[in-house]
């Protein structure tokens, strides 16, 4: 299993790098890819598919103890409701087996710091000097990725990412939390199924 999430974070990690060489300077960044007529419909529920215990790499994250479970909380939300639902490790509910099939769920966060350099507007008020100065702003920028896997086939059905300034989130836990939400958000507004789905059987 520790091979295929890997090879899942590779995957993942080309499509990031792609996004990002063509994407616009804004607050949030985010993309997704589903795989070509594939039935989302039938998931029911999922559960966590994660490596050992220092996920990222990055001390600023793994010495943390709250940053994974402020990301799981938030991925499990936008499952949740679109009708997928957690199963804990160890557990199992045989009436989700029954309804549907499962998922599992990667994720990784990784940090950088970003140089961005921003021409200076030529509006009223601006003397020649900052004008021809462009504006260099360096900060460090947070790249997340999840990745869905059908548990039955192992086949990466749907990937996302997003990237974003997190140098606030590094220093306040309410922004920490305010941005992973947000970054989760904007990956999963590209997800195939629809906020309030009822998943088959009738769970809600």
């Amino acid at each position: 299993m520790r091979s295929a999430y890997r090879r899942v974070l590779v995957v993942l990690a080309a499509s990031a790098s792609s996004l990002l060489s063509v994407a616009c300077s804004v607050p949030i960044r985010a993309g997704a890819y589903a795989q070509p007529g594939h039935e989302f419909q039938e998931y029911t529920s999922f559960s966590w598919d994660e490596p050992g215990e220092r996920p990222t790499g990055d001390p600023r994250l793994d010495d943390n103890p709250l940053f994974r479970l402020r990301v799981h909380a938030a991925i499990e939300w936008e499952l949740r409701i679109r009708g997928i639902a957690l199963v804990e490790e160890g557990g199992h509910d045989p009436e989700l087996g029954r309804r549907g099939r499962a998922l599992l769920v990667h994720h990784h966060t990784s940090i950088q710091d970003h140089v961005a350099v921003f021409e200076r507007d030529p509006n009223p008020g601006f003397t020649p000097e900052d004008v021809d100065a462009p504006r260099v702003v360096q900060y460090p920028e947070a790249t997340f990725i999840v990745g869905l896997v059908d548990a039955q086939t192992h086949e990466l059905v749907w990937s996302a990412w997003a990237t974003l300034d997190f140098d606030s989130a590094l220093a306040d836990p309410g922004a920490m939390q305010a941005q992973i939400d947000a970054a989760v958000a904007a990956m999963f507004e590209r997800f195939p199924l629809p906020v309030g789905r009822a998943a088959p059987g009738g769970m809600p």
